[in-house]
């Protein structure tokens, strides 16, 4: 189902240790590749989030990135929070605040 160039990226391998594919169809695409996205590598080989998140704070106080917060939360109620996100409940991001 992948476009010609397209890629596909495969991650999370706890179901099992193998997985198949039609090779006839994906190869016959053309230019098409398949990506083993590991979350470690990722961090390594590219910057890291802190700096990311340094440029974003930074555009949010210069007032040139306005985030469209849709709920904010107790730390302790993630998970109504995320179940709330994953049934797509509220657009926008959700922030939760660290109690002390």
């Amino acid at each position: 189902m992948l476009m010609p160039n397209g890629t596909c990226v495969t991650l999370g391998v706890s179901e099992a240790n193998t997985t198949t594919f039609e090779s006839r169809d994906f190869f016959s695409t053309g230019g098409v590749r398949l990506y083993g996205l590991t979350l470690f590598h990722e961090l390594m080989s590219v910057e890291r989030a802190g700096i990311g998140l340094g440029i974003l704070a930074e555009l949010i106080a210069a007032k040139k990135l306005s985030p469209q917060i849709a709920v904010e939360a107790s730390w302790s109620e993630i998970g109504t929070v995320a179940r709330r996100l994953i049934d797509r409940e509220f657009t926008g991001k959700a922030v939760l605040h660290i109690d002390n």
